[in-house]
């Protein structure tokens, strides 16, 4: 999948072990992230987007760099496009977040 972060395309994928680095780097695992980015209580933040994204770029960005690009891009079309990776299969067939 093409993440579209302003002009940029960035190549993503969700990776079989998405959960295990998402709580290494967070402390929270997919469904959550979903589940925060997702909430209309509380907008989603560049950095809170940045973070569930990072581990599935196929060419690392620091997350401080990804954060100020999303920022300065539209926030809510890379949210959206961020849930939909989180919620897809993996290859291993891991069932898909449910949020």
């Amino acid at each position: 999948m093409t993440i579209q972060i302003g002009d940029q395309a960035l190549d993503a994928s969700r990776p079989a072990d998405l959960d295990r680095r998402l709580v290494a780097s967070t402390g929270c695992n997919a469904a959550e992230h979903v589940a925060m980015l997702s909430n209309p209580a509380r907008g989603a933040t560049p950095l809170q987007i940045a973070k569930a994204l990072a581990p599935m770029l196929a060419t690392a960005i620091p997350v401080a760099k990804l954060a100020e690009q999303i920022a300065a891009a539209d926030v809510v079309a890379i949210r959206q496009q961020v849930i939909a990776l989180l919620k897809q299969e993996t290859p291993n067939g891991e069932a898909p977040v449910v949020a």
